[in-house]
Parts: C-alpha cells; structure tokens; sequence
C-alpha cells in the first residue's frame, strides 16, 4: 500500500466535494461535466496520468507500486503505464489497471485513507475494468490470458488485502472460455455472458445462477 501525501489529496477531495455538491443540487449530465452511466463523473487515462474532467491529476504512474504483489511470495512488474480507470458511484474509490513489459495489474486506489490496493494480476497478459456496482462496493476486472482466456476479478472495497489473490475473488473458471462477456449489475447480481451461456453472479452470497 502507498501513502498519496497531502498535496494529492487535497485534489482527490475537492473531486469528491465537486460530486457531493452536484447531486444535492440536482445538477443532472445535461449541466456538469460528462458522467458514466452510474452518474459517477468520468476519469480520463493517459499512459502516465488519470486526470479527473477538470484536468487535475488524480494518480500519477509514479504512484503506483513498481511491483505489484500477485499473491503472498510473488511480485511482478506491472506499473509501466495507466490502460484504464474508472470512478466507484460513490467517489470514494478508483478502479485503475496498468501494464508492464510483460504482465497486467488491476488496483483499487481508495481515495479516503490514502491507499493503493492490488486487486488483480495477469502473467503475460493484461488486465481491464468493467462496470462497479451500484453501491460502489464491488469494482470489476477482466484478465486476459497469453492463450486468448479471460477471467473474471471481483473486487470488494470492504475487504482489501495486501496483494492481488486476497484482494480480487475468481468466482466462475472461465480460462478455457472462448468469449467472456461482462454486462450489467441487477440486484446485487452481475450478468456475465460465457460463451453466450448467461450467468448471474452475486458476490455478497458468493451464489452463481443461470439468467
């Protein structure tokens, strides 16, 4: 984990006020800065920098860990340049992936006590986000193997840990899979497409349904 330091800060909570103040105004999409589909205000991802829609940097690569830890012993570099980013509902939380020479990374960067979290990890391959839900709890991540596999990541921001495999949970073996297709949250429950088989997973029970 890595402390951001008071000067980032202080950019990442006049963000989140900026938000605050938005929804207490009613201010919709049509009035403020571009939104998601969540209402969450959008981040932009250069190769060396997030910045939030008014140009202030949110993260710099530099932030990152050099290494990220794939699990209890082993550590790889995955910090080379930003790929995606995207903003929990609640502004608390950023969901970052990065690349390295070789390998992906995915983060959970909480922007209220200062902490990078690895959430995912891909060897020889990459790493992407998809939809959070829509508490903001659950961020989600797609890794995508050497041999064309990809493989679901959930990531709860209640439970962190201090590398990718306690952090991110695997809840359906897709590797094998030729397409793995993420959609939306409905009820606590996200639709994931494998192989056009649909599947609704419920991370808070850790229960699989078919659609």
């Amino acid at each position: 984990m890595i402390d951001y330091g008071p000067n980032r800060m202080s950019t990442h909570r006049r963000f989140q006020i900026l938000l605050l103040a938005g929804s207490m105004l009613g201010v919709t999409a049509c009035d403020t800065d571009p939104t998601d589909a969540s209402g969450a205000a959008e981040v932009q991802v250069e190769a060396e920098r997030i910045i939030d829609a008014d140009g202030a940097t949110v993260l710099d690569i530099d932030q990152l860990p050099a290494q990220i830890a794939a699990d209890e012993k082993n550590r790889f570099g995955a910090s080379d340049r930003f790929t995606d980013a995207s903003l929990s509902p609640d502004g608390n939380w950023l969901a970052v992936t990065s690349s390295g020479a070789a390998h992906g990374g995915g983060w959970l960067v909480s922007l209220d006590d200062e902490t990078i979290y690895p959430a995912a990890f891909q060897y020889g391959g990459s790493v992407s986000t998809g939809p959070w839900d829509d508490s903001g709890r659950f961020a989600v991540f797609l890794r995508h193997t050497p041999a064309s596999g990809h493989m679901l990541v959930l990531a709860d921001t209640e439970a962190p840990g201090e590398d990718a495999a306690s952090t991110g949970i695997t809840p359906l073996d897709t590797e094998a899979s030729t397409s793995v297709e993420i959609g939306e949250w409905q009820d606590a429950a996200l639709r994931v497409l494998v192989d056009g088989d649909c599947r609704l997973v419920k991370p808070i029970d850790g229960s699989i349904e078919r659609c």
